[in-house]
């Protein structure tokens, strides 16, 4: 289903923009007829069409004016990198004995023997890697290292000025946030920041990435994320894999090779690659499933963004059978990919495309889309790709990311980043190791959401009517786990939780709840089960475990132990000192709503509130 086209969208602040004060200043509602700034990388025909007169006008932004800016650093590995000084600038003792120099000597050290293929002149020395000397995380050295940088490059920035916080507890830190504040007579750029010659070479001394964003509001509150699927949201890249497959790998590479040196643009390479796949069978899709694999950190990522309330989506130049797959895997929001023809018995593909080709441009188009149907500022927007077809809706984005990219991308990418989890996206939001631990269940998020919209509140200007909500008021179900060994109860239970509360998953036994529990608390799926009623949405782990009055002490300890390994969640249990006070348990529907009141308020007193009737063992409460 095609989303209603989407006009009059302003980009966020272009990033070779000067970097003062007023700049920041993110304007007002957009007039109908204001054009965009024109992306370099983007079609005019879809300039045009973006900036025509809004039939559907964007939401608007917040009043808020950057006066600081934030960088991310980022430790590059879990291992330091060695050294490998200059030859001329190493150090050697008395007894080291330089190896006599000869034409022999070289003919294993170079990948040649023809002589005029040698370097004329050693190469120039590179900066020497510090990280080995101070430490394999963001040491007190390279902050320091660093703040003396951000003072050579930045007129009238003053040292003092320069604040730190680490995002992780650990006192040897990977992850370290800077603020520091923008003088007004600063006329430097985001890009010329990210590309300067200075912080490259910090970055390559000290083994790190910087990632530099404007501290506004928007940084930390973000409501929809985007992804590129292959080699983004997968490792793998599906057309690769189907010619792997079916056995046409040589000519897909000539294909991708003519299309990198600009033979082929992208429409004409994706169609000659397709038509490769004229009589291939239907089902390859359900052989390929199998070889997916996600990249890691995504998964876990996608279960804190959701918990957060985002919106999620994913844009493939890929093919619907896979794209669909996995965002129905994840539990994404929103999926669009390319569509191929499947012959008139459904039996073999026939190597053609129909519909609307989902090219850089079309990308983007759909991130206006998505943004405008759900009623969210581009600037809280995150886009995440790894290919030169993500770079349009990246820079339209609040924040785009180049994750693992190629280098041309990463250049150009609003952001790279290159660490071995997707999941450390999450500090680029401010959000510390602690906060994403805890992400994954609501009392944290809930605390999130209300800090959220009081910043909103806090930062809206007077002239505005009424405060926007950086997120939205509509928060998804909390999931939560029932045991209950009664199904009619359990089912009335599942019922009255709603809206607030989704019933994932149903334990009618206590050998059940010993082998469910532990996997879904991990964010694995359970065996099937007959008796299961719950929705069965696995892909949130969740919130709290409910049993019922049919579970005495020991089976309550011994499901309980079982998940002694897995991330601790709230436990429930009924007070039965005000069983007098429910109706009678054979009256299933009466009891089962009974029940789910009780366990609603003891859920917001302990996830809410952070307070509740304790049972006595830390995480067992009462309802």
């Amino acid at each position: 289903m095609s989303l209603p086209h989407v006009s009059g969208t302003r980009l966020p602040l272009h990033p070779s923009a000067p970097l003062t004060p007023s700049a920041f200043s993110l304007p007002r509602a957009p007039s109908p007829l204001r054009t965009r700034p024109r992306d370099s990388a983007a079609s005019g025909s879809m300039d045009e069409a973006v900036s025509a007169t809004a039939a559907v006008s964007r939401p608007r932004a917040l009043d808020v004016a950057a006066t600081h800016l934030v960088a991310t650093l980022f430790y590059k590995s879990d291992a330091p990198s060695h050294a490998h000084p200059h030859a001329d600038a190493s150090p050697h003792s008395p007894r080291d004995f330089l190896p006599e120099a000869s034409l022999n000597s070289l003919r294993d050290a170079v990948p040649t023997e023809n002589m005029s293929d040698y370097p004329l002149e050693p190469p120039t020395p590179g900066p020497n890697p510090l990280d080995h000397l101070y430490g394999s995380y963001v040491s007190q050295s390279c902050l320091t290292d660093f703040s003396v940088t951000l003072t050579n490059i930045i007129p009238g920035l003053a040292d003092e000025t320069i604040t730190s916080r680490k995002l992780e507890a650990s006192h040897f830190c990977r992850v370290v946030e800077v603020k520091f504040p923008l003088p007004s007579a600063a006329s430097v750029t985001l890009e010329t920041l990210r590309r300067d010659e200075v912080v490259s070479r910090f970055e390559r001394e000290w083994n790190v990435e910087v990632v530099f964003q404007l501290d506004t509001v928007y940084r930390r509150y973000k409501r929809l994320a985007v992804f590129d699927m292959d080699s983004t949201l997968i490792q793998q890249e599906v057309i690769d894999e189907i010619a792997s497959l079916i056995g046409v790998k040589p000519q897909v590479a000539d294909i991708t090779a003519a299309a990198m040196n600009g033979e082929l643009d992208f429409e004409a390479s994706l169609r000659k690659r397709c038509a490769l796949l004229k009589g291939v069978p239907s089902s390859v899709w359900e052989t390929l499933k199998p070889r997916i694999t996600l990249n890691e950190g995504v998964l876990a990522l996608i279960k804190a963004l959701k918990r957060l309330g985002f919106k999620t989506a994913v844009l493939s130049g890929g093919f619907t059978p896979m794209t669909g797959w996995m965002a129905q895997q994840l539990g994404l929001d929103y999926a669009f990919a390319n569509h191929l023809v499947v012959s008139e018995d459904g039996q073999t593909l026939t190597g053609e495309l129909t519909g609307d080709i989902v090219h850089a441009e079309k990308k983007r188009q759909h991130v206006f889309d998505i943004a405008a149907k759900e009623d969210i500022p581009l600037e809280q927007v995150l886009v995440v790709g790894d290919g030169a077809n993500d770079l349009p809706m990246m820079r339209v984005a609040g924040l785009g990311v180049a994750f693992h990219a190629k280098p041309k991308v990463q250049m150009q990418a609003p952001a790279r980043l290159n660490t071995k989890s997707m999941l450390d996206i999450l500090y680029l939001f401010g959000i510390s190791k602690e906060e994403q631990e805890k992400s994954m269940f609501s009392r944290s998020a809930f605390n999130f959401l209300k800090t959220a919209r009081l910043v909103v509140q806090n930062a809206t200007q007077p002239q505005l009517t009424a405060p926007i909500a950086l997120f939205s008021s509509k928060m998804s179900a909390l999931p939560v786990v029932v045991c209950g060994k009664n199904p009619a109860v359990a089912a009335a239970v599942k019922q009255s939780l709603l809206p607030g509360y989704e019933v994932i998953h149903i334990i009618t036994s206590v050998n059940q709840g010993t082998t469910d529990i532990p996997l879904i608390l991990t964010g694995n799926q359970p065996p099937d089960n007959a008796d299961n009623q719950g929705t069965k949405n696995y892909i949130n782990i969740p919130v709290a475990v409910l049993t019922g009055g049919g579970y005495d002490d020991q089976s309550f300890d011994t499901m309980k132990a079982a998940c002694k390994d897995v991330k601790a969640v709230p436990w429930f249990r009924p007070d039965l000192s005000r069983v007098n006070e429910m109706p009678h348990f054979t009256q299933a529907e009466a009891f089962g709503k009974a029940t789910a009141e009780r366990c609603k308020v003891a859920l917001k007193e302990v996830l809410e509130d952070g307070k509740g009737k304790a049972e006595g063992r830390e995480g067992v409460w009462f309802y």
